[in-house]
């Protein structure tokens, strides 16, 4: 299973502790070319508590860095440069859906000039480099382990992301599935948003953290909208029985 990660928040980490116990391999590539975040070496211990919370057995995940295939001496490197000219010399994509897949853009249709160039200016160019990395990193895999299929765990906006890989790198004989985390929104003066867990803390620690963001949506809530925080929570997170204490109100829907 391929993980490719940059800023992954704990529900990775369970979702793939999961699969671990139903018998997948667990793969985590770390992609470490672009600026970073944070350190590998706080990172892996922060998924790892997550994944060991979840039941998963740590010593068995394969940790690997991007910036292994893409040294010179590595010898993937040329897989590396001929999926990166897949990925940016196909006709199929424009400039601007080469940033939204790399995550330059956020997914709209349309934007300011004032705001494309305030985004180039957050990043480097070796960004756009990602797609084709996180490519190249399967393949890698593949190649280890053809014997297995692959399934990669990411965000719901990543479906684009893989999308793209079978746009510019044309039919396979890999055997690859996707799953993809649920989209989760909040409503803002702007209306509907998703809601990035890199700008959104939700690393809740106890039942009284759980309680205050319910309280604090419960609002106006529409249970048919399966991506806002309480029914969001309900279908994708760890919360049997649903206590009193901790969902007062839903327990009386």
């Amino acid at each position: 299973m391929a993980n490719p990660a940059r800023r992954r928040a704990g529900g990775d980490s369970v979702v793939a502790a999961g699969l671990q116990k139903v018998g997948c391999d667990i793969s985590l590539w770390i992609d470490d070319l672009g600026n970073e975040d944070y350190t590998i070496d706080s990172f892996i211990p922060y998924l790892k508590q997550w994944f060991n919370k979840a039941g998963g057995k740590e010593e068995l995940i394969d940790v690997r860095q991007f910036k292994e295939i893409h040294s010179s001496d590595n010898e993937h490197v040329d897989s590396a440069w001929e999926m990166l000219q897949n990925w940016l010399a196909n006709d199929a994509y424009k400039t601007d859906d080469i940033l939204k897949i790399s995550k330059i853009l956020p997914q709209k249709k349309e934007y300011s000039s004032d705001f494309v160039i305030g985004e180039l200016k957050k990043h480097r160019p070796r960004r756009v480099m990602t797609p084709a990395m996180v490519w190249t990193c399967m393949l890698v895999l593949n190649q280890e382990k053809s014997s297995k299929p692959i399934i990669t765990l990411g965000g719901y906006d990543e479906q684009t992301l893989w999308e793209a890989w079978r746009t510019c790198c044309g039919p396979q004989k890999m055997k690859v599935g996707h799953i993809y985390l649920s989209r989760l929104t909040q409503t803002t003066k702007q209306g509907e948003q998703t809601v990035h867990m890199s700008k959104k803390s939700m690393e809740w620690a106890s039942k009284e953290d759980i309680e205050n963001e319910f309280n604090m949506n419960k609002d106006g809530l529409n249970w048919t909208n399966l991506s806002s925080i309480i029914p969001w929570t309900i279908n994708n997170c760890a919360l049997r029985d649903y206590p009193p204490e901790i969902v007062p109100y839903v327990v009386r829907v």
